[in-house]
Parts: structure tokens; C-alpha cells; sequence
């Protein structure tokens, strides 16, 4: 694996890998050799975050490499309850200017 990838950095500026769920399985675990930064993806409503903590805890390479976490399939109009008193951010007027409309 490592000399694939050496070979892709070679003709291409970002190899992006949709690696399986950290959680489960320690396919990922294996990959900080190789892999340099990680986005983290957890799905709204269902990924709970004592497991999220829990998966980052265990993966260490992975943790140390992380640039951040996508929270997908986030129900906007959920947020705006949890956001009371900042939902003027999370609003189709805001979001229209990253070209986001619903």
C-alpha cells in the first residue's frame, strides 16, 4: 500500500480514500503509514458521540491526523432548535451565499 500511494503522490496533488467506519473494524488503524490527514464523517442523529470519542481514542494515528469532522445528513431544521439563539446562521438567507438552497 505504501508504494501505491508513493506512486499516486507522484502524478496527483490529493488522493482521496473512502476508507470503512473507524468503529467497527481495524482496517483504518492500519492506515496513518501511508494515509496523511483524515476527515472524520458521523451521521447526524445516529453516530453516538460516546462512540465517536471512543473510536478516536483507540485509533491514536488516525486522532493525530485528523483535520476535522463532516457531520452528514444534518436536518437543518432540528439544528436550528439546538441553535435557538444562533439559528440566523444555519438560515437559507446564510447558507444561499456558499450557493446552499433547500
Amino acid at each position: 500500500m505504501r508504494q501505491l500511494f508513493d506512486s499516486l503522490r507522484e502524478h496527483y496533488d490529493y488522493v482521496v480514500v473512502d476508507l470503512s467506519p473507524l468503529a467497527p473494524v481495524t482496517d483504518v488503524r492500519a492506515t496513518p503509514h501511508f494515509v496523511d490527514s483524515y476527515i472524520y464523517v458521523i451521521e447526524w442523529g445516529q453516530t453516538k458521540t460516546e462512540a465517536v470519542e471512543t473510536a478516536l481514542e483507540s485509533a491514536r494515528g488516525v486522532y493525530e491526523r485528523l483535520l476535522g469532522v463532516v457531520l452528514n445528513k444534518t436536518d437543518m431544521n432540528l439544528l436550528r432548535r439546538f441553535e435557538n439563539y444562533r439559528g440566523h446562521f444555519y438560515s437559507e438567507r446564510y447558507n444561499s451565499r456558499y450557493g446552499y438552497t433547500e
